[in-house]
C-alpha cells in the first residue's frame, strides 16, 4: 500500500466534485485503515492511509516534520479519548498538479497495539483526528484546519480475518467529533528584583491568554486540565541600545565574527555589559563585567570579562532620550520577526528548519509535553541587593527587600474585577507585563459569550546586565609610559544586554474540563 500510486487508490473519485480553488483549505477526503489483523504475521503490513484534497495546488513540503494530525491516543475504559497528540505523517505520493496527496500514519506498530487494545474492548478500530497541519512549500508558519471526525472500523479485509480465504467484511462508519479552536497569546511577567541566584538575573513567568466560548464550560464544567508541547531554547545575548549610531552600525554587522588581537592602533566601537556580583569572605562586592564586544576588527582588553562575545544576532532600538533603554522591553512580536529573519540573514544549521541555530545558546532536543491542572501552583522571588555609601567604601551589601510571591494559579479564569485599577496594578495581579495588559482588558471586556484564562505553564531565568557601551581609544603617557593603556571614549550606559528562554512552536493539544468529577478531555486546533 505505501507504494501503489495515489491516481490507483483514488481511482473510483469523482474529480469534478473536487475542482482547484486558490482560495480553498485543504481537507481529508478518506482515511483508509490497510489489513488491520490479530494474526501476528499480518502486523507488517498494517498502516493508516490519508487522502488529502489540497484544492490551492500549492505544493506541501514533503519532509516536513510539521505535517501532523492532532489525534487521540489513549481512551478511558468508555471508549472516550484521553488524550491527543501530534502525530507525524509520512508523505508517499501526490498527483501531478498537487491538488490531492497521500501520507500515512507514522509509528503504524505503536498504533496497531492501540487498535487491538480498543477491538478487544469495544469491538471495532477507533481513529480519532482533532486537526491537521500541513507545511506547504516556502512558508514559514504551518496552516492549520480543523477536521474533527472519528472514524470506526469493523470487520476485516480479505484475508486479514482468522480464516484465510474469507470474504471481506470490512466496514468503516465516520461522524463528527468536537474540537476547541484557540487563539493563544503570549504574555510574560517579571518580578522587579532579581531572584536572588545572582545580581542580574529575574524570573520570568511564561504565560498564554485565550478565551473559551461559556457553552463548553456549561455541557462540562470548569476548565482543569491543559496539555501543551513546545521546544524549549535560550537566546543569544542580545542588544538593546538607546545610541542611533551604536545601533545602526550592529544592525550592520549582525553575525559577523570579528577575531581578537591583542593589539590595535585604530578607534573601535566596543560595549561593556556590566553588573556587580557578591563573591568571596565578608561578602565583599567587586566590579565585573558580564560580556564584553568589540564593534570593529580590532582587540578588547576586558581583565574581568567573564565571555567576550564573537557577534551579535539581535539588536532593537530604545529611541533616543538619555535613558531611554531603561524602561525599553523587547516585545514577543519584536523577537519573533527577528527570529523569523535568522534563517536567511544567518543560514548554517536550523531549528526547525525555520531558525539559525546561530541564535541560541542551547536549544533542547526534544519537546516539553506538559499537562498541567488547575490545582497546579508557582511561585517567583523580587529581591534587590544595594551597597550604601558606606558599604561600598569597606566592602559589602544589604538586601534591601526581598519577597516571594506564592500561589500563583496556574489555570485562572478573568473576571471584570481583576481588570480594576492601573495597569501596573492590573499587571502585578495578574503577572502579565504592563505592556500586555491593554490588549488583554479590551478583549476579555468584549468577550461576549466567551470567558477568557491565563495559563501559566513555566518559570525561566531571564538575564540583564547594563552595557557601557563607547569608542576605545589608546592613550600614551610619554611622562610615565606604564600609564598608558585603553580607555572608552564618550562612553555612555543607555543600554542592556539581555538573555532569556523562548518557547518555539507552543502548541496546546487538547483541554479538560471537570465536571462534578467527571473528566472530558476536548482536543483543541490553533496555529
Amino acid at each position: 500500500m505505501d507504494n501503489t500510486a495515489i491516481e490507483s487508490d483514488l481511482g473510483n473519485l469523482d474529480i469534478t466534485e473536487y475542482p482547484k480553488d486558490e482560495s480553498g483549505a485543504y481537507k481529508i477526503i478518506y482515511l483508509q485503515e490497510y489489513c488491520y489483523s490479530e494474526r501476528p504475521l499480518l502486523k507488517e503490513n498494517y498502516g493508516v492511509y490519508i487522502y488529502v484534497y489540497n484544492p490551492a495546488e500549492k505544493e506541501i513540503k514533503s519532509e516536513s516534520d510539521y505535517n501532523v494530525v492532532n489525534m487521540a491516543t489513549e481512551y478511558n475504559e468508555s471508549g472516550e479519548p484521553c488524550n491527543y497528540e501530534n502525530v507525524k505523517l509520512i508523505y508517499l505520493d501526490s498527483t501531478a498538479n498537487k491538488r490531492f496527496y497521500k501520507f500515512k500514519l507514522s509509528d503504524s506498530l505503536i498504533r496497531l497495539r492501540l487498535e487491538r487494545e480498543y477491538m478487544q474492548r469495544h469491538g471495532k478500530r477507533r481513529y480519532d483526528i482533532a486537526g491537521m497541519q500541513l507545511h506547504y512549500k516556502g512558508e514559514l508558519q504551518v496552516t492549520d484546519v480543523t477536521v474533527g471526525l472519528k472514524y470506526e472500523w469493523t470487520g476485516f479485509a480479505h484475508g486479514c480475518g482468522a480464516e484465510y480465504d474469507a470474504e471481506s467484511t470490512l466496514q468503516c462508519n465516520y461522524a463528527e467529533t468536537e474540537t476547541l479552536y484557540l487563539e493563544p497569546t503570549p504574555a510574560v511577567y517579571r518580578p522587579e528584583g532579581t531572584n536572588g541566584k545572582n545580581d542580574y538575573t529575574q524570573d520570568s513567568l511564561h504565560s498564554v491568554w485565550f478565551s473559551v466560548p461559556n457553552e463548553y464550560m456549561e455541557k462540562y464544567g470548569e476548565l482543569y486540565a491543559l496539555h501543551a508541547t513546545y521546544l524549549n531554547a535560550v537566546l543569544k545575548p542580545m542588544l538593546v541600545t538607546g545610541n542611533r549610531e551604536i545601533y545602526s552600525s550592529v544592525r550592520e554587522r549582525l553575525g559577523i565574527e570579528y577575531p581578537r588581537h591583542d593589539q590595535s592602533g585604530d578607534f573601535h566601537y566596543g560595549f561593556m555589559s556590566e553588573f556587580k556580583a557578591r563573591a568571596g569572605a565578608g561578602n565583599v562586592v567587586h566590579n565585573y563585567c558580564k560580556y564584553g564586544f568589540n564593534l570593529e576588527n580590532g582587540f578588547i582588553r576586558l581583565e574581568n570579562c567573564e565571555s567576550v562575545l564573537p557577534a551579535i544576532y539581535g539588536v532593537f532600538y530604545a529611541g533616543s532620550g538619555n535613558d531611554s533603554a531603561d524602561s525599553y522591553t523587547v516585545s514577543s512580536a519584536a523577537l519573533q520577526q527577528c527570529l523569523a529573519e535568522s534563517k536567511n540573514k544567518f543560514g548554517g544549521e536550523t531549528v526547525l528548519g525555520k531558525y539559525s541555530r546561530a541564535m541560541f545558546d542551547s536549544v533542547d532536543n526534544t519537546l516539553t509535553d506538559i499537562r498541567i491542572t488547575r490545582n497546579e501552583t508557582y511561585s517567583l522571588t523580587s529581591e534587590k541587593i544595594s551597597s550604601t555609601w558606606w558599604e561600598r567604601l569597606w566592602g559589602g551589601s544589604h538586601t534591601e527587600f526581598s519577597h516571594t510571591f506564592d500561589g500563583i494559579e496556574a489555570i485562572k479564569p478573568l473576571r471584570a474585577s481583576d481588570f480594576t485599577g492601573t495597569d501596573k496594578e492590573v499587571s502585578d495581579r495578574l503577572y502579565i507585563g504592563v505592556d500586555d495588559v491593554s490588549a488583554l482588558k479590551t478583549a476579555a471586556q468584549s468577550s461576549g459569550g466567551s470567558t477568557y484564562y491565563l495559563f501559566r505553564y513555566q518559570v525561566s531565568d531571564y538575564e540583564s546586565s547594563e552595557v557601557k557601551e563607547g569608542e576605545w581609544e589608546y592613550r600614551y603617557n610619554a611622562l610615565n609610559p606604564t600609564a598608558s593603556g585603553w580607555i572608552f571614549k564618550d562612553a555612555d550606559t543607555n543600554a542592556y544586554f539581555f538573555k532569556e528562554t523562548v518557547n518555539l512552536d507552543f502548541d496546546i493539544i487538547d483541554v479538560t474540563f471537570n465536571k462534578n468529577g467527571t473528566l472530558t478531555v476536548i482536543p483543541v486546533v490553533m496555529s
